[in-house]
């Protein structure tokens, strides 16, 4: 009976799989890495990244899921693990393409990022 109801969708009273977007591929790893993909294409993306000090190049993030165009939004933050932030520090995105985006920061030390990328997926 398990296997029966297994990948099933519950749906609100009057709609069919046709009206509602669910998600129809994942991945998560153990490095906190991870990607959603919807049944309408809608992606979203995040992870956790290592930059370099902002005295050297731009750190570029490869995307799990490449978008459809540039049009899609990024969050990145301090990773709150990462001790050797300073007590402000200005993360800037840069270089943004279909498959991957820069980050750069004024840090004066390697530090780690939490990001989130969501958009309309190829």
């Amino acid at each position: 009976f398990q296997n029966a109801l297994s990948g099933k969708l519950d749906l609100p009273s009057g709609k069919t799989q046709a009206d509602v977007d669910f998600v129809v591929e994942s991945y998560h790893g153990e490095d906190g890495n991870w990607y959603r993909k919807y049944k309408s294409g809608w992606v979203e993306q995040g992870g956790i990244t290592d930059i370099v000090p902002a005295t050297q190049s731009v750190t570029t993030i490869t995307l799990f899921k490449p978008f459809a165009s540039t049009v899609y939004g990024i969050v990145a933050a301090n990773n709150p693990a990462s001790i050797n932030w300073a007590t402000h520090a200005d993360l800037q995105i840069t270089a943004k393409t279909t498959t991957s985006f820069g980050v750069s920061a004024n840090v004066s030390n390697n530090n780690r990022i939490n990001w989130y990328a969501c958009g309309q997926g190829e």
